[in-house]
């Protein structure tokens, strides 16, 4: 079905007119992930680009959509199981598959999530390790933290409660004329 444009009368599909409206709708959605995220998304996405072609508005659209949710959630599902994704580990993952890119490390163009989900799942891992770790020296030693801070309390063991008085108080006599005793008995056995 053909279509005219109602501002400059070009004709065009019903299917353009529809990727235009996806599109708007897409750039909406990263915008509302905000500046920094939407921004390494984009990036993350050309790397999809074939050499020499631009990437198709229905390639990028469907390859949006397929980390959207993801994203969404924050989270993924990888081997079975699901790990934490926030914004900050998805930056960090996009920002080291770029840096594999320029290194030459990636075979350009990518064709799957693959790799940056198993960038992914490297994170979380090692987020959620970090916080085991954390979790396991808070159970040994309440207060103390497996991250050292400057702010960090130092630990120091309890001392023994003591009088507020320091001098000496003498023994009774009884015990006094007990432990003489003793000793003068203790003299005469050899040793």
């Amino acid at each position: 079905m053909r279509l005219q444009c109602p501002a400059c009368s070009a004709e065009m599909d019903l299917d353009v007119l529809l990727a235009a409206e996806e599109g708007r709708h897409t750039l909406a959605r990263l915008i509302t992930l905000g500046t920094p995220m939407g921004a390494w998304t984009l990036r993350y996405i050309g790397l999809f680009r074939p050499e020499k072609r631009a990437l198709s508005m229905s390639r990028t659209l469907k390859l949006l959509g397929e980390i959207w949710p993801d994203i969404e959630r924050q989270a993924i599902t990888r081997k079975g199981r699901d790990w934490a994704a926030p914004a900050a580990h998805w930056q960090a993952a996009i920002e080291q598959l770029l840096q594999t890119r320029d290194r030459g490390g990636l075979t350009l163009p990518m064709s799957s999530h693959g790799y940056l989900y198993e960038i992914l799942v490297g994170i979380a891992d090692k987020a959620e390790g970090q916080a085991e770790r954390t979790r396991e020296a808070d159970r040994r030693e309440p207060g103390h933290s497996a991250l050292p801070t400057a702010a960090a309390p130092t630990y120091r063991p309890a001392q023994p409660a003591q009088d507020d008085d320091h001098t000496p108080v003498p023994a009774p006599d009884d015990v006094r004329k007990k432990l003489a005793a003793t000793m003068k008995s203790l003299k005469g056995i050899p040793q």
